[in-house]
């Protein structure tokens, strides 16, 4: 898995040469190339850029994260590998079969763990709280709705008593991007380890592709919020600028503990997605989750 994340957000021509990503912008006539090993995602923005067929092909096939931008800049198609994963059949089975209580416990594991790290947000930015508290109380399957009860607290707590997810705000802008980079990134490892994106645990509309992928999502959004609270609040800006989409895609390469150990966030994405498919197949709770660390890049070896 690669470690570089590019932000592609001026024309360009977008190409492979000599296993490379080369970009090329249309203005300058500016040059940049990147070992194809090396790149974890790119979030194409420009909607004029140009990218040819075999680059699709070959992202697809390198399982590079890649993200096309609509006209309001918010990541809105993933680029996902068809067909990647050798035991498709296999996984597809265990899944369709995964039994209703272990669905509803691994939904309260997922809840669980969303619920300690937004405690431990406040708790890094030194905002008194009791949310830690709430993750204890969260039966199988959420029945009580903890999730949204916490969720009201959580948001006025970090952001102001005034603050709601509906208002056109820096900070929601960012936090709706930063959650379509790493919902991006969970849709590529669910494909790549046969999953079907469409079958939730918890989430299930009939009309959303990515049931599951919004399932997974969940205890990693606070690493967004932390991090949006901590760099945009009182940026003064009232749009993103491209160094923050910049910033934000970032965050892929973010710390994050999973099991003791400290890992980069996209890499951390796929051992949660493995331990789902281990619970499906042992009919059994194995699902891991990351706990939230101050933000740092992780330095890979």
């Amino acid at each position: 898995m690669g470690f570089i994340n590019i932000l592609i957000g001026s024309d360009a021509n977008i190409s492979i040469k000599n296993k490379q990503l080369y970009l090329k912008n249309q203005s300058t006539l500016a040059e940049m190339d990147y070992p194809l090993e090396d790149v974890n995602a790119v979030v194409i923005e420009s909607l004029r850029s140009n990218i040819t067929t075999k680059t699709l092909n070959l992202l697809a096939e390198n399982n590079i994260a890649t993200y096309f931008c609509d006209e309001s800049h918010l990541p809105s198609a993933y680029l996902l590998k068809y067909n990647g994963f050798y035991k498709n059949l296999a996984v597809y089975t265990v899944q369709t079969e995964c039994p209703k209580p272990l669905q509803k416990r691994l939904w309260q594991t997922v809840i669980q763990s969303k619920i300690t790290n937004q405690a431990e947000v406040l708790n890094k930015l030194g905002i008194s709280n009791d949310l830690g508290s709430y993750a204890d109380q969260v039966l199988s399957g959420d029945t009580t709705n903890v999730e949204s009860v916490v969720a009201l607290k959580y948001f006025k707590l970090l952001f102001g008593n005034g603050f709601t997810r509906q208002q056109e705000n820096i900070v929601n802008s960012a936090l709706n991007y930063g959650y379509s980079i790493i919902r991006g990134c969970i849709a590529r490892c669910v494909v790549a380890h046969g999953l079907m994106s469409f079958l939730g645990l918890h989430h299930s509309n009939q009309l959303n592709a990515f049931n599951l992928v919004d399932d997974l999502i969940e205890p990693f959004r606070p690493v967004v919020d932390l991090f949006v609270y901590s760099n945009f609040l009182d940026s003064g800006e009232t749009s993103l600028t491209p160094a923050m989409k910049q910033m934000l895609v970032g965050l892929l390469s973010a710390d994050v503990e999973v099991s003791g150990k400290v890992y980069a966030l996209s890499y951390a994405i796929d051992m949660v997605v493995s331990s789902l498919v281990e619970s499906f197949s042992s009919k059994s709770n194995k699902l891991i989750t990351p706990q939230i660390l101050e933000f740092s890049v992780h330095k890979y070896e």
